[in-house]
């Protein structure tokens, strides 16, 4: 109740805010100069049962009012707090994105057959892929994942899964973690290619209209949450499922983050993790539709020869 009066008060406009929070303390006021007078007046009847009624009211009336101000008032602050780690958290996504793309235009200018490093560009794109990828978990990391105490901390998997080009069936080409490890699922593939056919992500692929999944508890039966592995949920309490789109709206995979802590991700922060994962699903699917091509030209030699006439863009 506390959170949502907290929300509503401060999506008010400045001037509206201001004047609710006068409006307060004007009521307060006048609640308070109204039971001084009333105390006062029962203090100066015969009986004092008067006056202790009249006190108790008004130290549990006083109680309550300033209970619920300070808790209001402390709510504002913690969710103002929140909003301005949201924008260093943006910020953050933008600048390790931008850092990988500043890499490759590094490369593209480095001495060297320029035939060599354009290619080199284009067989880069799973690389590149690791790198937003790294990119994604270290701004979840850095942000959300630093205490001192173990207990405390909250350690993140970030994962791209799509279709592949081998066998068709989803798997995991690239991920990050703070063990720098790859995903224990992607072991069990190997024996059994399918093994992803009842994840989060192969129900998107299924959707009509595939959009973000929010799994807040893992462990809770309604989120239907299907461990790979026993005891899976006991690292993967929360987590968050984005598609990954072409500009043509076809899905080409996801990006996948989970974490060890219930609740992390929560369905009313679902404008602020679309804001951060839309940052490295346009950039992830620019990678893929590169892939995608150049699987298209050598699937039947697995060998690339392009020659095409070349027109000069300006």
């Amino acid at each position: 109740m506390i959170t949502k009066l907290a929300r509503y008060i401060a999506g008010l406009p400045s001037a509206k805010r201001s004047a609710l929070e006068a409006l307060v303390t004007a009521t307060v006021f006048y609640f308070g100069a109204y039971l001084s007078t009333s105390i006062s007046n029962a203090a100066i009847l015969p009986s004092n049962y008067g006056l202790a009624i009249h006190a108790t009211v008004f130290v549990v009336l006083l109680f309550i009012v300033v209970f619920l101000s300070r808790a209001i008032e402390r709510r504002l602050h913690q969710l103002e707090q929140e909003k301005e780690l949201e924008k260093t958290t943006i910020s953050r996504a933008y600048a390790l994105c931008d850092k990988i793309l500043t890499e490759r235009s590094h490369r593209l200018e480095s001495d060297g057959n320029k035939d060599t490093r354009l290619l080199e560009q284009l067989g880069l794109s799973i690389k590149n892929i690791q790198g937003f990828i790294d990119s994604a978990y270290n701004t979840f990391e850095s942000t959300y994942g630093k205490s001192s105490i173990s207990s405390d901390r909250i350690d993140f998997e970030v994962t791209f899964m799509t279709r592949s080009f081998v066998d068709s069936y989803i798997t995991i080409p690239a991920a990050a973690n703070r063990d720098g490890r790859q995903p224990r699922s992607m072991i069990l593939r190997k024996d059994n290619p399918d093994i992803y056919s009842n994840t989060v992500t192969a129900s998107v692929y299924k959707m009509t209209s595939p959009h973000m999944v929010i799994i807040e508890d893992t462990s809770n039966p309604i989120s239907q949450y299907q461990e790979l592995y026993p005891s899976q949920t006991d690292r993967i309490k929360s987590s968050l499922i984005y598609p990954v789109f072409s500009n043509q709206n076809r899905l080409l995979g996801t990006i996948v983050v989970h974490c060890d802590k219930n609740g992390f991700f929560k369905h009313d922060k679902k404008k602020y993790w679309v804001d951060m994962l839309e940052i490295f699903s346009k950039k992830i699917a620019y990678e893929v539709l590169k892939i995608e091509a150049m699987h298209a030209i050598a699937q039947d030699t697995n060998t690339i020869n392009i020659q095409a006439k070349y027109v000069p863009p300006y």
